[in-house]
């Protein structure tokens, strides 16, 4: 009993000794060498930032994230190739790395919707045809385009259209995936007949110089026109084969040149439209040479001496264009450059340009031809002068409460180098007094300190000019609310700051609801205000005052028109012109939304939106007939300046607007109505921006500032785009609420 006593006193004593002992230290190791495992490895791109479960192991031992290891991820929002960084904590050290993949997003047939497949004729069946992403995730900005091909190349409507290697374009590009789409097939393809074009104004020598009229004509193919003296000339005669052979004196011929329709295939349909100018020839004396006269010195082939006018001095950086006067003949007059105490280059045309600044000795000589000699040179003394730099600093703001604004290259402008000279020393620049940006005020900046290269070329003295610094209030904006019909509009503040959130409250009459709440800046594009909860919208407050309107629409939908689903985009917007006796459909129950829309449609629009005055039923274009409906709209346009046609006696209403015409037709309806005009955009954001014509571009920045006309997606404009019905009736009626 006392040995069992005394051993269970033992092990107690053991027990208690063992348990004063320190425990041993967590293990230590390196992360380089760690197995990192991702689960899952492989996500679908979603716009979300994506995070699989990690797995972290050393020598066999699994470890605890947030203890032993922290976690970064990297490129793991688009799709492609992503990271995880993992980096020891605790008792470790040292960093591992494993990778996942996000796969783009598969866009089918069905997230596409395909612009209407349309284009002139010109004897092929292949056109691109381009298409909008209806499946896109946030701001995503992506769009999509094929090869299309008509099933034939004629004229006509209604055409198969077979559309394969759809590929994706735009910045988020990478993000989705059309490699399952193989070929889509639309079915309501148009090829529209093209119009030839006929030069109308040509020279002609006098003395049996011949023209052939057929040249000035292009775009009909192998097509012949038909060409009459419009008056009898003087001597000048046209032959039957449109062959023109002037006479002997100066004179100014008229000729009537006229292009019939063309049915190139003979299928009952013109590939190519009638087309009607009149060509002017002038007729002129043909150009003299110096005559070669008996006297005895020009007879020897002596030449007429030369002579320098003009300046004899240019600045560093600038060029001297060399006035060198006389000679006689046909010969070149060459230019050579000897250098004094500075240096230049002269080109065959007698342009100076500078090398070194000092002086230069310029030499010009009239050389020979079949008459005449070279002439003796002649020689001038041109100085280069040192440029002088000037530095002007540009002014600069802020707000109370920012901090003090620092400096950059883009803060002043240097003025009086060479293009692709530079300072030897940079100015710096500083504020004289320290500006307080606790409360308004201006202060000084002060350019120093920079210096010329050393190449004698510039003055060492730099004209600096100095540069503001003005502090302002945090401004504040104008909310102005634009009562609509069918309901009102209220907002929580009649005023707010830039970034500031605007709540409104929308009240909708018995039957109608709220469509969209627009916000209009006075300067920028419109935005839609996001909705909260029923009848509550907000928007962030945007740097300048804005108005606001909000659009109802009835619950029940009254359209008759079955082509015409209240889901569709513009639906709003044909409903607004029907109710309002403005757009009619094509039938009793058929709208034909993406069918063009002619020419005599879209002022017949616009005559209609201004009350559908009184106006004679006669225009000056011989191809508007009067009995036609848009008769009496044209000669309303026509006679207050609001269209113009294609010549004096052609206006082409059947052809169909384009979008470039669409905005130069309601520019100039806005001129009518002596609206503000002054709104401007920048078109060089669209890749298309050079293929305006001319006559439209002003026009066009209106439109694209006010909103009623914007690009259509991966940065393209489309000036000679075809406007659809259904973007007809949107332009419209966003005119009728910019300009009530």
């Amino acid at each position: 009993m006392r040995t069992r006593t005394r051993q269970a006193a033992f092990l107690l004593l053991l027990a208690m000794t063992l348990s004063l002992l320190p425990l041993p230290a967590r293990a230590q190791g390196d992360l380089s060498g760690a197995e990192v495992i991702l689960t899952p490895d492989v996500f679908t791109y979603d716009g979300s930032a994506h995070r699989p479960s990690i797995t972290v192991r050393v020598d066999g031992v699994t470890l605890t994230e947030d203890v032993d290891f922290t976690a970064a991820f990297s490129d793991n929002v688009q799709a492609g190739s992503a990271a995880v960084t993992i980096t020891g904590a605790g008792a470790y050290t040292g960093r591992a790395s494993a990778s996942f993949y996000i796969r783009p997003r598969t866009v089918t047939k069905n997230d596409l919707r395909f612009d209407y497949p349309m284009k002139g004729y010109d004897g092929t069946n292949g056109a691109s045809v381009s298409a909008d992403v209806l499946s896109l995730i946030g701001n995503d900005q992506v769009t999509a385009a094929g090869t299309g091909t008509f099933s034939d190349p004629n004229v006509g409507t209604g055409k198969t259209v077979t559309l394969s290697g759809v590929r994706l374009s735009g910045p988020d590009r990478s993000n989705y995936d059309v490699s399952s789409i193989g070929t889509v097939t639309l079915t309501n393809g148009q090829i529209t007949a093209v119009e030839p074009k006929i030069q109308t104004t040509a020279e002609l020598a006098v003395g049996g110089g011949t023209l052939d009229l057929n040249t000035l004509v292009s775009g009909g193919d192998t097509q012949k026109a038909a060409f009459t003296l419009k008056d009898q000339p003087q001597e000048a005669s046209l032959s039957a084969s449109g062959v023109l052979t002037s006479g002997s004196v100066p004179e100014t011929v008229r000729i009537t040149a006229v292009l019939e329709p063309w049915d190139r295939n003979g299928d009952g349909t013109p590939e190519y439209t009638d087309c009607r100018e009149t060509i002017t020839v002038r007729i002129v004396e043909k150009q003299t040479q110096d005559p070669v006269t008996t006297d005895p010195v020009t007879a020897s082939g002596q030449q007429a001496a030369l002579t320098f006018s003009g300046s004899a001095s240019v600045t560093y950086g600038e060029t001297l264009d060399l006035n060198v006067t006389g000679g006689s003949g046909t010969g070149a007059i060459t230019y050579t450059v000897r250098p004094v105490s500075g240096d230049a280059t002269v080109s065959s045309s007698g342009v100076l340009t500078p090398i070194k600044a000092g002086t230069v000795w310029v030499t010009a000589q009239k050389q020979g031809d079949a008459t005449y000699k070279a002439g003796t040179p002649v020689s001038l003394e041109v100085t280069i002068r040192q440029a002088r730099i000037t530095i002007a600093v540009k002014n600069k703001t802020a707000t109370v409460g920012d901090p003090v604004p620092g400096f950059s290259a883009a803060d002043y402008t240097v003025s009086g180098l060479k293009a692709g000279e530079y300072l030897k020393t940079m100015p710096t620049l500083s504020y004289d007094p320290q500006p307080d940006m606790t409360r308004p005020g201006s202060v000084t900046i002060r350019a120093s300190g920079a210096a010329v290269l050393d190449s004698g070329n510039y003055n060492r003295d730099i004209t600096y000019t100095t540069g503001t610094l003005t502090i302002g209030e945090v401004p504040t904006y104008a909310i102005t609310l634009v009562q609509t019909e069918h309901g009102t509009l209220t907002a929580d503040r009649e005023t707010a700051k830039e970034g500031e959130k605007v709540t409104l409250t929308v009240r909708a009459e018995e039957g109608y609801a709220c469509q969209q709440v627009t916000v209009q800046p006075d300067r920028g594009r419109s935005l839609q205000a996001s909705k909260q909860q029923e009848g509550v919208y907000a928007f962030l407050m945007p740097g300048s005052a804005v108005r606001v309107q909000a659009a109802f629409s009835q619950l029940v939908a009254r359209l008759p028109f079955t082509d015409v689903k209240t889901s569709d985009w513009f639906y709003s917007s044909v409903d607004w012109g029907w109710r309002n006796g403005l757009m009619n459909g094509t039938s009793a129950d058929r709208f034909t939304p993406n069918s063009p829309t002619s020419r005599g449609m879209i002022v017949t629009l616009l005559y209609r939106l201004a009350g559908s005055p009184e106006a004679p039923k006669w225009s000056p274009f011989a191809d508007v007939s009067p009995s036609l409906y848009y008769a009496e709209p044209v000669a309303w346009a026509a006679w207050n300046g609001i269209v113009t046609g294609y010549s004096a006696s052609s206006f082409g209403p059947r052809d169909p607007v384009t979008r470039e015409q669409m905005a130069a037709i309601f520019y100039r309806y806005a001129q009518f109505r002596n609206l503000d005009l002054s709104a401007t955009g920048s078109l060089s954001g669209f890749s298309d921006a050079a293929r305006v014509h001319t006559y439209a571009r002003t026009a066009m920045a209106w439109a694209n500032a006010v909103g009623l006309i914007t690009g259509k997606g991966g940065g393209v404009l489309d000036p000679a785009g075809l406007a659809t019905r259904a973007q007809s009736a949107a332009i419209l009626q966003r005119f009728a609420q910019r300009f009530p």
